[in-house]
């Protein structure tokens, strides 16, 4: 027997189940688009600490400045190589973006925009020795034909841990580069505009691109051809971690880089500057009762010369290093006592 409570429950039913199917149809009509899915660049484990990574200490400490080169492919095609510095017996690395392209792609656009960075971030990790700057200075010297100037970007600058959009150093969040139209870009926005002082990627010659970065001050300066054009003090909270150098381009460019290898062009960068940071002794590594961590890489010219010490005065100290300038490698001989 049906009871009113009966059709109470069936109307009640049927209403809901109306309900639903316009709320569907409803849904299939007029979809709410979806929020894209956009990589966050601005989160505190973008932020490098040389703490966090003993590993990379230690084999920035035993390869040097090889160990900090342009290796990381981030977009486009990029080709590294090495060869001997002029006036030095030390490698420096030669960078080749974009090799062989002959059409520059209009700046807006992305499609032919290479980049590369540093391995490994600057300034280098802090030790007793002072052995790698705390004032970083790098220089890119770069060589190129004279291109189309109305599209030809080229870009120098820094960009921190993490992952990065494909964009031109300075054009997002935790980054700034300095542009060969001779602009500035600092954290996506442009804080210096492009002027004829400042332009440098059209050149008959070869132009030096500096760049240096002091996160104890948060102060990051660029330079053309030994003169400081740009100096910026950054306040963003980033600009107290060390930052990878970047290089970015649409064009076929070549460029050698100098981490203080050979002497920079910008002379007050010369103060700081470390020819061979490995062939170094370097305390405060490990755990307290350690011993010293000795590193030798491959030797500046100016440790050409052979040298013979004995020291007795601490325990796994190196007794004596003979170096045989007649050989065709780096021989070294290392005695422990």
């Amino acid at each position: 027997m049906i009871t009113w409570l009966h059709i109470t429950l069936i109307a009640a039913l049927a209403g809901i189940l109306v309900l639903l199917f316009l709320l569907i149809f409803q849904e299939c009509l007029h979809p709410k688009p979806r929020k894209p899915i956009v990589p966050d660049f601005t989160t505190s484990s973008n932020v490098f600490r040389w703490a966090d990574h003993p590993s990379l200490v230690a084999d920035a400490v035993e390869n040097g400045w090889s160990r900090f080169a342009l290796t990381t492919t981030l977009f486009g095609v990029c080709e590294t190589g090495w060869e001997v510095c002029e006036g030095s017996s030390d490698y420096m690395q030669k960078v080749r973006l974009n090799p062989g392209l002959k059409k520059i792609i209009a700046r807006a656009s992305n499609s032919s925009l290479s980049v590369i960075r540093a391995a490994l971030p600057l300034p280098g990790p802090r030790l007793d020795n002072s052995s790698f700057p705390q004032e970083a200075y790098f220089e890119l010297t770069i060589l190129q034909e004279k291109q189309n100037e109305a599209a030809l970007l080229i870009s120098v600058g820094l960009t921190r841990e993490g992952q990065i959009p494909m964009k031109i150093p300075g054009c997002f969040p935790g980054s700034i580069g300095f542009n060969s139209t001779g602009s500035v870009h600092l954290n996506g926005t442009k804080i210096a505009h492009e002027s004829e002082k400042g332009k440098w990627g059209i050149s008959e010659k070869a132009v030096v691109i500096g760049c240096g970065y002091n996160p104890g001050r948060k102060r990051v300066f660029f330079t053309v051809d030994s003169i400081l054009v740009h100096e910026f003090n950054c306040d963003e909270a980033e600009f107290i971690s060390p930052f990878y150098p970047t290089l970015a381009a649409n064009a076929d460019v070549i460029a050698l880089v100098n981490f203080g290898q050979c002497p920079f062009k910008f002379a007050p960068g010369n103060l700081h500057r470390t020819p061979n940071p490995c062939f170094v002794r370097i305390r405060g590594l490990g755990s307290e009762d350690s011993n010293d961590l000795f590193s030798i890489g491959r030797m500046d010219s100016q440790w050409s010369a052979g040298t013979r010490s004995n020291n007795n005065k601490r325990a796994n100290s190196i007794k004596s290093v003979e170096f045989d300038r007649e050989s065709e490698g780096d021989l070294f001989e290392i005695v422990l006592v």
